[in-house]
């Protein structure tokens, strides 16, 4: 039996790729049971974010996992496999501390990374697929997340990915109100990036989306309209 840490970044994998793994919170739930019913995992909990999907297992090995997953998420194996990477033991220990404290982020230092590690644990605590080893080994990780944080000035000049997006948009803009914003995905850090904007007074939002039903319930947040993704080139070129 041994830890693993498996999946797909922003380092290893394309977006389009990433977000074929994407998955509803009530979905997530079930690939955690699933993975536990085909003996996959003894334990586990799942990492989604929009930079990375990844496996936290106690499991007796990794090779079951890449195959569950795409077959859960109707995937070709043969499309996840070459951007698939997988650390063991001590090594998956050193992975998931660099990941919490955000030193693996796209944006180094980001913080909203931290918030999306305790919502993992959280869910699989939920869901009842938390163990001992992987219990102790997330509230360990998260701890020391928050003393990097503390004791080291590696999240002093960054908040998010969101974040940044307004402090660039600052660059270009006087007057956010007359801004047309077009939000690619309907993510999270769409959305940060899009409650951060709109605080800033921006009231004109188009949220292009591959899933309809996160794109409205975005688009209805933001108060703007929800268009699908292949509407992307042409809006594009209408808000800039």
């Amino acid at each position: 039996m041994g830890l693993y840490a498996c999946g797909l970044s922003h380092h290893s994998a394309p977006l389009a790729l990433r977000e074929s793994l994407a998955l509803t919170h009530e979905r997530m739930t079930e690939l955690l049971h699933h993975l536990k019913e085909q003996r996959a995992a003894n334990e586990a909990v799942v990492l989604s974010t929009c930079n990375r999907f990844e496996l936290y297992v106690q499991a007796p090995s990794s090779e079951a996992l890449l195959p569950q997953l795409a077959a859960f998420c109707e995937v070709d194996e043969a499309m996840l496999a070459p951007h698939w990477y997988c650390h063991h033991g001590q090594t998956a220990t050193q992975h998931l501390m660099q990941v919490v404290s955000g030193v693996d982020s796209m944006v180094v230092g980001e913080s909203q990374i931290s918030h999306q590690v305790k919502q993992a644990f959280a869910q699989a605590k939920t869901a009842g697929t938390l163990g001992s080893h992987l219990h102790y080994l997330f509230e360990r990780v998260l701890t020391v997340g928050k003393q990097v944080r503390t004791c080291t000035p590696i999240g002093a000049s960054v908040v998010s990915v969101a974040y940044l997006v307004v402090e660039i948009a600052k660059r270009f803009f006087d007057d956010f109100s007359q801004m047309r914003v077009l939000l690619v995905g309907a993510g999270e850090t769409a959305e940060l990036a899009g409650l951060h904007l709109k605080k800033r007074g921006v009231l004109d939002f188009t949220i292009a989306s591959r899933s309809q039903v996160k794109g409205e319930l975005l688009a209805n947040r933001l108060r703007g309209q929800a268009v699908g993704i292949a509407d992307t080139p042409s809006l594009a070129a209408y808000c800039g």
